[in-house]
């Protein structure tokens, strides 16, 4: 049997639906563990919703506290995206990388300006800090990296799952959302709307895909941008929100075509190449949901 992990607070919609789904359509019982309510009892695996905490009672781990630990540092992620020729937003680690550009004439405050800054650790678009100038960035004690402010014209979340997709959602901001630089679900400021296989954004899923690649991770949740045509990740969550019951459905399909994996092998199986060639939705999907 399978465990699935979390914390407190932190995906039981999500997780209730998962095993519901994998239950009623596939015959497979599954347990869902609070991190502050862990038995005794053994599993075969454990896939962490988020979570990194202890667990000692299952030899196979589905996105390891260490993936886990990769983008829930966002500064850290977005470097290493950079560094690997992924593209993002135009990023700043300090506020004296900032000054050095505009003291030394390279840059004029209005290339630089405004700014959105964040914490290390953050998710719902909370604890955002706008910087319009110099002054106001001083003024900024909270915030550890920052990041020019894209004016997008769409934002989607590309789902991944061991080195393919799984589905992908435009997020489309509400009349509130849309007065917000973030368009995030939490705090009604956006809703996910499916998008369907043939019209997957290509370009956009790509970018998705090989972010998630760099990093490793084997399941998550890539927020990208989209801004004349041209892709940007945001940041990648590890433990995405299943709002539709569309998502849950096929989180757990793709659940239960890993645990039919494991069952064979008696290990986790390695992550599918990013395809060679992409045309259409076909080379990225994974396979067992276009197969059905």
């Amino acid at each position: 049997m399978i465990a699935i992990l979390r914390r407190r607070g932190l995906g039981n919609g999500s997780t209730i639906g998962i095993k519901k789904y994998l239950e009623e359509n596939h015959g497979r019982n599954i347990d869902i563990v609070r991190s502050d309510r862990i038995t005794e009892t053994d599993y075969k695996a454990v896939l962490r919703w988020g979570c990194t905490s202890d667990f000692r009672h299952a030899p196979i781990c589905i996105n390891t506290p260490e993936m886990i630990h990769s983008v829930n540092d966002k500064p850290e992620c977005r470097k290493k995206l950079i560094e690997n020729g992924i593209k993002c937003p135009t990023t700043f680690f300090s506020k004296e990388e900032i000054k050095r550009l505009i003291e030394g004439g390279g840059y004029t405050v209005e290339q630089i300006f405004p700014l959105i800054g964040r914490k290390r650790f953050h998710a719902q678009g909370r604890n955002i800090v706008i910087s319009n100038s110099i002054e106001e960035l001083n003024n900024d004690i909270s915030s550890e990296y920052w990041s020019q402010i894209v004016s997008k014209d769409h934002e989607y979340r590309v789902y991944t799952f061991m080195g393919r997709i799984l589905m992908v959602a435009e997020k489309m901001p509400t009349e509130v959302g849309r007065e917000r630089i973030a368009w995030n679900h939490f705090g009604g400021g956006a809703v996910f709307n499916n998008v369907k296989w043939s019209n997957w954004p290509i370009e956009v899923c790509k970018i998705g895909l090989k972010a998630s690649e760099t990093m490793g991770i084997d399941f998550a949740g890539v927020d990208v941008m989209s801004k004349d045509g041209e892709p940007y990740i945001l940041e990648i969550n590890s433990a995405h929100s299943l709002s539709s019951e569309y998502r849950k459905k096929t989180f757990a399909k793709a659940l239960n075509w890993l645990c039919e994996q494991i069952e064979t092998t008696e290990e986790k199986p390695a992550h599918f190449n990013y395809p060679e060639h992409i045309r259409t939705y076909k080379s990225m999907i994974l396979p067992i949901l276009r197969d059905e």
